[in-house]
């Protein structure tokens, strides 16, 4: 008591007096006056029910020139009790302190915590202003996060984090398994303009994703191309290249806000066809070929689709390109866009049933003027399906075509097959009204006629054979 005599205790009342001896537990017979002093000034904190645990966290203020700190101050320095403050340094103390611009006088002891594991973000060199979006980190659950995460948090200081709501620092936050340590601002900032995705919801698988796509440009594109990028997420995309997402990206004039994802996944099997130069226009051309299956389709067949980009595709209907699809088996790797024109005239004969063997014999038919061709002209071609046509020259198939104006939509195989036999009597030079009257001669028994008794029916042609019965012939 004796040594509080140069504190002015000639004023002091008895409730201070009370207060200085109870600092007896302190070691107070080393303690100087002027730190006394610090602890009188300790009077207007209540101090009739601190502990002597307390009044030590206060004296440990000692080194944070506490002559000068208001009453104020040190409330909240007092505050800080439910820090375990006994080993803190005075260098955390005084990271504490500097909180002092945040309104600490309603902040309750769990947000100071959160204050206080900020302490390895060297910040003895933040502002208020850092400190500040720290603390607004307090709905993030902060108290269970470690160090590395609120350095993540810290390094989205440039990004205008004054007015970013709680939500949008959450999405931030899950970031944080994307090694967001050596993260560039730049990158970050690609990373919130996410925000319209609802993030909230992402893995960190999909904001990985989101993450490999910057080296697009993603500075300029808009939420809506994004969007897109995100849909993209069931294609494996961590391990796709960057070149890979890029052509995603191009497709972004297809109205891929309502692709599916299967549909985006045959976009992406175009990846071998040199995508990177193909216009918007190409990439419709592939699209419009959702309805193939191209689940399954290898990058050959895609290819052969891709070069039937010269036939006005873009208003083709899936059946027609189906029809083109069967023709892979044909060797179309190197057909002519008009060898595939000829093809595609094809689709009104019901070609969705027709085997590969069948659309062979009709591309065997190129060399016969087919560009003019019409629909019934190929249906006659086809009904000599039946003739072994594999292995016909163009010639014979000439002869049969030349039939054209005998009625053959109606003839049977056998009819046609009739007709074929006369090959061996000059038919080239054959007029239409002499294949008549070899025709007529099919209630004779004429499948078992050979060629020289057909001759000989041919020879009878100057009878006026056109009205002679068949009884007569």
């Amino acid at each position: 008591m004796y040594e509080v005599k140069t504190l002015g205790a000639d004023n002091m009342t008895g409730q201070d007096l009370q207060k200085m001896y109870e600092a007896k537990t302190l070691g107070a017979d080393n303690t100087t006056d002027q730190d006394l002093q610090k602890m009188y000034e300790a009077k207007t904190l209540g101090a009739d029910n601190m502990t002597d645990q307390d009044l030590q966290k206060m004296y440990e203020a000692k080194t944070l020139g506490a002559d000068n700190m208001t009453d104020q101050d040190l409330q909240k320095m007092y505050e800080a009790k439910t820090l375990g403050a006994d080993n803190m340094t005075d260098q955390d103390l005084h990271k504490m302190y500097e909180a002092k611009t945040l309104g600490a006088d309603n902040t309750t002891d769990q947000d100071l915590q959160k204050m206080y594991e900020a302490k390895t973000l060297g910040a003895d060199n933040l502002t208020d202003q850092d400190l500040q979006k720290m603390y607004e980190a307090k709905t993030l659950g902060a108290d269970n996060t470690t160090d590395q995460d609120l350095q993540k948090m810290y390094e989205a200081k440039t990004m205008g984090a004054d007015n970013t709501t709680d939500q949008d620092l959450q999405k931030m936050y899950e970031a944080k398994t994307l090694g967001a340590d050596n993260l560039t601002y730049q990158d970050l900032q690609k990373m919130y303009e996410a925000k319209t995705l609802g993030a909230d919801n992402l893995t960190d698988q999909d904001l990985q994703k989101m993450y490999e796509a910057k080296t697009l440009g993603a500075d300029n594109v808009t939420d809506q191309d994004l969007q897109k990028m995100y849909e993209a997420k069931t294609l494996g995309a961590d391990n796709l290249t960057d070149q890979d997402i890029q052509k995603m990206y191009e497709a972004k004039t297809l109205g891929a806000d309502n692709a599916t994802d299967q549909d985006l996944q045959k976009m992406y099997e175009a990846k071998t066809l040199g995508a990177d130069n193909l216009t918007d226009q190409d990439l419709q051309k592939m699209y419009a070929a959702k309805t193939l299956g191209a689940d399954n389709a290898t990058d050959q067949d895609l290819q052969k689709m891709y070069e039937a980009k010269t036939l006005g595709a873009d208003n083709l209907t899936d059946q027609d390109i189906q029809k083109m699809y069967e023709a892979k088996t044909m060797g179309a790797d190197n057909p002519t866009d008009q060898d595939l024109q000829k093809m595609y005239a094809a689709k009104t004969l019901g070609a969705d049933n027709l085997t590969d063997q069948d659309l062979q014999k009709m591309y065997e038919a190129k060399t016969l003027g087919a560009d003019n061709l019409t629909d019934q002209d190929l249906q006659k071609m086809y009904e000599a399906k039946t003739l072994g046509a594999d292995n016909t020259t163009d010639q014979d198939l000439q002869k049969m075509y030349e039939a054209k104006t005998l009625g053959a939509d109606n003839t049977t195989d056998q009819d046609l097959q009739k007709m074929y036999e006369a090959k061996t009597l000059g038919a080239d030079n054959l007029t239409d009204q002499d294949l008549q009257n070899m025709y007529e001669a099919k209630t004779m028994g004429a499948d078992n006629l050979t060629d020289q008794d057909l001759k000989k029916m041919y020879e009878a042609k100057t009878m006026d054979a056109d009205n002679m019965t068949d009884q007569d012939l």
